[in-house]
């Protein structure tokens, strides 16, 4: 069971895939239904980490969940999974305080990803114009490139810099951003970063 059919099944929620529209305000009742599918999936996880049988070994780490010890490999993705679900759990299960804000997110690009900073490193409420979007992003990307060693990496921020530059993709940026409460658009072709976004990049 992934982590998205264990929402699913605990919380109510609209369609069939991840949404914008899976953001959610739980109540304490709705947060001990969520915990309850968590800790299902997390056994079942912890099973399968602690059948690896896993020492302290170089690169290992080791991490509480439910109560019990486990020796995992960061490198596993399976340990990413894992890690995940004991994440959340965790952090709902300690909530000093109710309602929760719970927010879903895509996964952001890398211009997706700097664009978001561009919106968060601003006051509250202040509004971008696309082209100063487009400069903030292209400098920090620059920044960037100059202190970086790896050629891989290099390769990417200079592909980055390029298509930042191209018309109307930092503006598609923005959309998408928008359509997952990241970013709000005004009528005078600006953008400012919502509370989602700023609750998000902390």
């Amino acid at each position: 069971m992934t982590l998205r059919d264990v929402i699913r099944a605990s919380l109510p929620l609209p369609g069939v895939t991840p949404n914008p529209e899976w953001d959610r305000t739980l109540s304490r009742d709705l947060a001990e239904s969520l915990l309850l599918g968590l800790q299902e999936s997390l056994d079942q996880l912890l099973d399968r980490e602690a059948a690896k049988r896993r020492s302290s070994e170089f690169g290992h780490v080791q991490v509480i969940a439910l109560g019990s010890t486990v020796w995992i490999d960061p490198r596993d993705p399976e340990s990413h999974e894992f890690q995940r679900v004991n994440g959340i759990y965790s952090a709902i299960k300690n909530a000093e305080a109710y309602p929760l804000h719970i927010f879903t997110l895509p996964k952001l690009g890398s211009l997706e990803f700097r664009t978001s900073w561009a919106l968060r490193d601003t006051l509250p409420g202040t509004a971008l114009s696309y082209s100063e979007i487009r400069d903030t992003v292209t400098d920090a990307l620059h920044a960037a490139l100059e202190h970086e060693s790896s050629e891989e990496n290099r390769t990417s921020f200079a592909r980055d810099i390029e298509r930042a530059a191209e018309k109307d993709v930092i503006e598609s940026v923005v959309a998408f951003l928008s359509e997952w409460h990241l970013a709000q658009r005004t009528p005078s072709s600006t953008a400012r970063a919502t509370d989602k976004l700023r609750g998000i990049l902390l």
